[in-house]
């Protein structure tokens, strides 16, 4: 309904995502978070690929507009690590054990697939929040 394309039956892991986040941070350096972003979400959810393999992330940001040669080079270190690991142990430390978990205003959450209406109550509680504030 959202145009939002799965196929569970293609998804036949869960992986560790470090790596895709690690691309995501260097995507977001070079001005294309979103394409990145929207390319590894097709890749894993729709097509079913393989995100912790570093041939195949650097072909998906390099369909992005990020360069595959400056990814796998990236890949082949630890650039980016210490931001993806300092972020996962904030979201365990703030009890986020899944996706998509969205904080608003750092005080309201909606946690999961969540139809409209959640995040709308959400957002208003944040706005209302933010006015008591100022």
């Amino acid at each position: 309904e959202e145009g939002l394309a799965y196929d569970f039956e293609s998804v036949t892991r869960a992986p560790n995502t470090r790596d895709a986040h690690r691309v995501l941070l260097l995507a977001r350096e070079r001005g294309r978070l979103w394409e990145a972003a929207d390319a590894v979400y097709r890749a894993y959810f729709a097509e079913g690929r393989d995100v912790t393999d570093a041939d195949t992330l650097a072909g998906i940001a390099s369909a992005a507009g990020l360069d595959a040669a400056e990814v796998r080079r990236m890949l082949a270190g630890d650039e980016y690590g210490h931001e993806v690991d300092a972020a996962q142990l904030l979201a365990e430390r703030s009890g986020i054990t899944g996706v998509p978990f969205v904080v608003f205003n750092g005080r309201f959450a909606v946690s999961g697939a969540q139809p409209p209406e959640a995040f709308h109550t959400a957002i208003d509680r944040a706005l209302a929040g933010a006015a008591e504030a100022a």
